[in-house]
């Protein structure tokens, strides 16, 4: 029964409101009727009404999964929301604007058109909310978007703090995948679902703080010095000069040679490497060219000499011999080939197979073996091109190869590899033990093309090959799941930098290695990048069936984490794109609020006052005035502060508040800051800290000062001789004076009526006092300004009343 009497109270008040609303409008459109051009409103009193209801009840997010996904996203920028709410609530209410004093005798239609153009600005208001709501629906979509592909990374990390979880790297994948400009099968991500156990290598807090500084020294020092040394041969040293523990052992390693593997692609393991930014980049390009399908050639050049130092290593720590490349093969064949076999031709491959390609031919040659001593030169001659053996001198090695199959597994792998004759073949024809990195080094001999895929049987493409790896996954190569970076450096070696990172970054021990592997791929220009006009992209995908790795948002992701902003500035300043790098400041700049120190190091990079200047665009539209007026100081845009501060001062004259202090304070420093500065904005400022002392002054009841001061200011016409002087010069008086100017004359009409004191027998200073405010009468009416019909109303009455005095 009480709800039923509220409800019908409720009803009742609403049924007042409206009547009076249509009220008002129907009168209101009336006095309007004769104006020709004047704004309509579209929706009657009930809409209005309505609309306000509902946007009420939509003031914020109420679902409880949205607020649990919101502060999630804060969470990951630092703000904690527990503690923001509970300061949120001991904020009292504030006293921000000064009660408005009715006047008693006004012009009730004047009343009711002011009461119409009040109607129009609610309408104007309601518009304004109906897009902050649009904005948070859509903000909310995004969110959950953000939310959902994400997913996959916040299940790893989860499953870092839960016991007896497993990681796992997924990739959904469509059969076919169909972008703008560009059709391909087979895209190059991973088809299928991998798992591997959680590891605790490197795991501990301590232990990536420590990873963290050592990596953001290098980083740091590299960038600072120009590129003085090489950026991934320093990396590598982390682990080489590092105390080990014994359970970190093959960690280490692993890491050490996944450096390797990049340092010597990008060739920086030779002496005299040029460090350049990008110098790869075309390697990423969609486009086929001369200079792509040259570079990638390298780098697959690049992997095999890896693998060959790999097994030189391996033959050394084998047999203990170093004096020679050659001896140590063959010492390395008498130890491994089977005593019913001829050791010749073991050695012979096993010098091949470690990279001695001179051993390899001498060998031949001792034995006897010219026919094949030939075809080692000839793959000498074009590898020291970084070339392919062309097809037509491949003939005779095929042909040779043909009749091998009886033959010596050492012979006839060392043929096949040098003629690419035949990728399929059976394991029993390789030497044991067969290895994953002897199945890399065999494949990536046997590609025959970098670009695209092709039908020949007789060997494989490079597209071919990474396609056959992802549909393997690391689970084909690492079954008792105990070496978590195997499949990593297969994907480095296979030339799939983006998969790389992206499998890395799956795994939940490694986010430091992650990161600094993206940062040194992304260094040279080895590491696709997303379409730059695309806009809500994943941070891992496919553009055209190719797969790219945004290293922008993974950098920002990564610089997030730091306390320190010196220390993120550091890694966005790897960003090579000079617009996404500022913008990446910016929004460092504005999250952190830590504006001097930012500036005071992009001093040292000359692009401090273009970053200033956008900064302090984007906290002015944030409302953050201070601050842009700071960001405006620093980029040396002396009229943008000038007309913040304007603005600012402006809307604050007639307010009686302690922010008006505040910016009155601020305004006297901008003003003497730039004493010797001449424009007119700096003119508008020394007028609005006049008016702002003149309305301090009236507001503190100090009503002679005030008028002292708006006399000195020389605003207003002191008698009837100054009207037609006053209102020539109103016109050059700033956009801020004349939006104040009927509380300018009210409160200096005000000023009069508490100065003049009806039993003060000094005749001459009442008289003067009179003629000021009968002057100022025709002053508001004849300045090309309207003011509302109710100040001309007060205007009247205050001079008749000071009149009679």
């Amino acid at each position: 029964a009480v709800e039923e009497v509220e409800s019908i109270q409720m009803l009742q008040q609403n049924k007042v409101k409206m009547n009076k609303l249509a009220e008002l409008d129907e009168q209101s459109k009336q006095l309007t009727s004769h104006i020709e051009d004047h704004y309509n409103i579209k929706r009657d009193p009930e809409q209005i009404l309505n609309a306000t209801s509902t946007l009420a009840q939509k003031a914020a997010m109420r679902d409880p999964e949205d607020k649990a996904k919101g502060q999630y996203f804060l969470a990951g920028t630092g703000v904690e929301t527990n503690k923001t709410a509970e300061h949120l609530s001991n904020i009292k209410d504030l006293k921000i604007h000064e009660p408005t004093q009715m006047v008693s005798e006004i012009d009730i239609d004047k009343f009711i058109q002011r009461e119409h153009e009040n109607i129009i600005t609610s309408a104007i208001e309601e518009a304004k909310r109906e897009t902050e709501e649009e904005f948070t629906r859509a903000h909310t979509h995004r969110m959950n978007c953000d939310w959902e592909q994400g997913v996959y990374s916040r299940e790893t990390i989860l499953s870092y703090f839960s016991q007896g979880s497993n990681s796992s790297w997924k990739r959904k994948r469509s059969n076919e995948l169909v972008l703008a400009g560009n059709t391909r099968k087979k895209p190059r991500t991973p088809a299928n679902h991998h798992h591997y156990p959680r590891t605790n290598h490197l795991g501990s807090e301590p232990d990536r703080d420590q990873k963290r500084f050592m990596y953001g020294s290098i980083v740091e020092q590299f960038f600072n010095s120009s590129y003085s040394f090489g950026l991934i041969s320093r990396f590598k040293e982390i682990y080489s000069h590092s105390q080990i523990r014994e359970n970190d052992q093959q960690i280490f390693a692993s890491f050490i040679d996944s450096w390797s593997i990049i340092e010597i692609m990008a060739q920086e393991d030779t002496n005299e490497y040029h460090i350049q930014p990008g110098k790869f980049e075309e390697s990423t390009l969609i486009e086929e060219t001369h200079s792509t399908i040259r570079q990638r050639k390298l780098f697959l050049f690049g992997g095999i000499n890896f693998l060959e130092q790999q097994y030189y290593n391996f033959m050394v720590n084998s047999n203990r011999i170093t004096n020679h490349p050659t001896e140590t093969a063959i010492s390395f064949a008498k130890t491994v080939v089977p005593r019913n076999m001829d050791h010749t031709w073991g050695a012979i491959y096993y010098c091949f197979r470690s990279g001695d390609i001179n051993g390899a031919i001498n060998l031949a040659i001792q034995n006897e073996e010219d026919k094949v001593a030939g075809f080692l030169k000839l793959y000498k001659k074009y590898q020291q091109k970084g070339e392919f053996i062309p097809e037509q001198e491949l003939e005779p090695i095929k042909q040779h190869f043909q009749g091998l199959y009886e033959s010596s597994v050492y012979e006839f792998v060392l043929v096949n590899v040098l003629g690419k004759c035949n990728h399929r073949v059976p394991l029993k024809k390789f030497p044991p033990p067969w290895t994953v990195n002897d199945y890399m080094w065999f494949n990536l001999h046997m590609i025959s093309n970098v670009s695209e895929s092709s039908n020949n049987d007789s060997g494989q493409t490079l597209t071919d090959f990474q396609n056959s790896l992802l549909e393997l996954g690391p689970r084909f190569f690492n079954p008792e799941d105990n070496k978590p970076l195997l499949f990593f450096q297969i994907l480095l070696l296979s030339q799939q930098f983006e998969n790389a990172i992206d499998y890395l970054n799956s795994i939940s021990q490694f986010p430091v290695e992650s990161f600094h592997f993206s940062l040194s791929l992304y260094f040279y220009g080895m590491l696709r990048q997303p379409n730059p006009g695309s806009v809500d992209h994943p941070i891992f995908g496919d553009y055209r069936g190719y797969p790219y790795f945004d290293y922008v948002r993974y950098v920002r992701q990564y610089a997030s984490s730091f306390n320190d902003p010196l220390s993120s500035l550091v890694y966005l300043e790897t960003i090579r794109n000079e617009d996404l790098k500022k913008e990446a400041i910016i929004e460092l700049m504005l999250r952190t609020a830590q504006y001097d120190p930012i500036l005071r190091k992009l001093g040292e990079t000359g692009i401090k006052n273009d970053i200033a200047h956008q900064a302090g665009i984007e906290a002015q539209k944030n409302g953050r005035t201070r601050e842009a007026i700071y960001l405006f100081k620093q980029a040396k845009n002396i009229e943008k502060v000038m007309n913040i501060m304007n603005k600012k001062l402006g809307g604050l004259l007639t307010i009686d508040t302690h922010e008006r202090e505040e910016y009155v304070r601020l305004a006297v420093e901008i003003r003497d800051e730039y004493d010797a500065s001449i424009s007119e904005g700096k003119k508008q400022l020394q007028e609005l800290i006049y008016l702002a002392y003149f309305f301090e002054a009236y507001h503190k009841g100090r009503y002679a000062e005030a008028f002292d001061r708006i006399r000195e200011l020389k605003l207003v016409p002191l008698d009837q001789s100054e009207v037609d002087e006053k209102e020539k010069q109103f016109k050059n008086w700033g956009e801020q004076v004349r939006r104040n100017f009927a509380e300018i004359l009210l409160a200096t009409m005000s000023c009069i009526m508490h100065v003049i004191n009806p039993r003060d027998h000094n005749d001459k200073r009442k008289d003067s006092l009179k003629k000021t405010a009968k002057a100022i009468l025709p002053f508001s009416t004849m300045v090309r300004f309207r003011l509302p019909a109710d100040v001309h109303q007060e205007l009247l009455r205050m001079e008749l009343k000071i009149s009679n005095m």
